[in-house]
């Protein structure tokens, strides 16, 4: 016995229409998952570093504006690499002056969180302590 499945032309746009939209949807889940998530404000800021499981004390605040540098020199781009483990790139935003947003952790006050925003956007960050030897990590994720 043979089947044939004959596909009219409204069927066959149906199945490609169906098709473009999971390969656009699953595209954009993965894309948020690295892109950059909206940091404008004070707590949209704070609600990220909950999410990603920080607590932070909400007056150990300290805002500064630093330029990514054009060329990456061998620090930085050890520095770049750290934000990459959290799916950050620092790369796409050479020269450009962004906001850093330090917080103190709240179980900790000698450790910090720091996030990179540019035009409104978490574009990178990372977690430091304050000691001599200091230590940095990629924010997790």
């Amino acid at each position: 016995m043979r089947f044939y499945h004959t596909l009219t032309r409204s069927r066959l746009l149906a199945v490609l229409a169906a098709l473009i939209f999971v390969i656009l949807l699953a595209g954009q889940t993965a894309s948020s998952l690295t892109t950059e998530q909206d940091g404008k404000t004070h707590a949209l800021r704070i609600g990220f570093l909950e999410r990603l499981g920080y607590r932070v004390t909400e007056e150990s605040v300290e805002i500064k504006t630093v330029t990514i540098p054009q060329d990456f020199s061998a620090v930085y781009a050890r520095y770049n690499d750290l934000q990459k483990q959290a799916g950050y790139n620092l790369s796409n935003y050479r020269g450009c002056a962004v906001t850093a947003y330090r917080y103190a952790l709240a179980e900790d006050p000698d450790r910090f969180v720091t996030l990179l925003v540019y035009q409104g956007n978490i574009i990178g960050g990372d977690v430091s302590d304050s000691s001599f030897h200091g230590t940095m990590e990629p924010l997790k994720r």
